[in-house]
């Protein structure tokens, strides 16, 4: 009975000893697994994190690299009507494209969707077709913002052939007024 008890008392001892080190290390496991668990979690957010960060950082590149079109921007919508200017650069753009400025005569159009401003622009102008052509195409590709949105032509006699008389509505525009 001895040697029995001989044979089985190391395994009950480690049986035991076995048992006794779980009970005592189960807690501190668990914890390691929590612990891993919030350090996944971590991983996650700051994965994310940088994630956001390379895309601001994408999209502020994108942003100086646009610099140029935003100075653009302030042109072709300023920040106040500037009507003097305004009628310049209607005056230089019928020039330029052959035709004659009769009158010009501006009236408020009130608030547009977004908040901006704008003013409708009369225009009379004298000349040609092609003259008329030029002036759309460059009151188009001009600084500023034209809409032409009302074009009226009255054919008349020359003496080198047909003269237009055109007159033109416009709307020329600003930026909201910061409030």
């Amino acid at each position: 009975m001895i040697k029995i008890l001989g044979q089985f008392l190391p395994v009950v001892v480690l049986g035991g000893a076995l048992a006794a080190g779980a009970a005592f290390l189960w807690p501190a496991v668990r914890d390691f697994w929590a612990i891993q668990e919030q350090v996944r979690v971590e991983e996650e957010r700051l994965e994310r994190g940088q994630q956001a960060v390379q895309q601001l950082r994408d999209v502020q590149r994108r942003i100086e690299a646009q610099q140029a079109n935003f100075a653009k921007l302030g042109q072709a919508v300023p920040d106040d009507m500037q009507l003097p200017a305004t009628y310049d650069l209607v005056q230089q753009l019928a020039d330029s494209s052959g035709l004659i400025l009769g009158s010009i005569v501006s009236q408020g159009a009130g608030e547009r969707p977004g908040g901006a401003q704008a003013v409708r622009i009369d225009v009379q102008l004298t000349g040609t077709y092609d003259g008329l052509k030029a002036f759309l195409r460059a009151a188009r590709s001009s600084a500023r913002v034209f809409n032409v949105d009302t074009l009226a032509i009255n054919v008349g006699a020359g003496e080198e052939g047909s003269v237009l008389g055109i007159q033109a509505s416009m709307l020329v525009y600003a930026r909201p007024a910061d409030e």
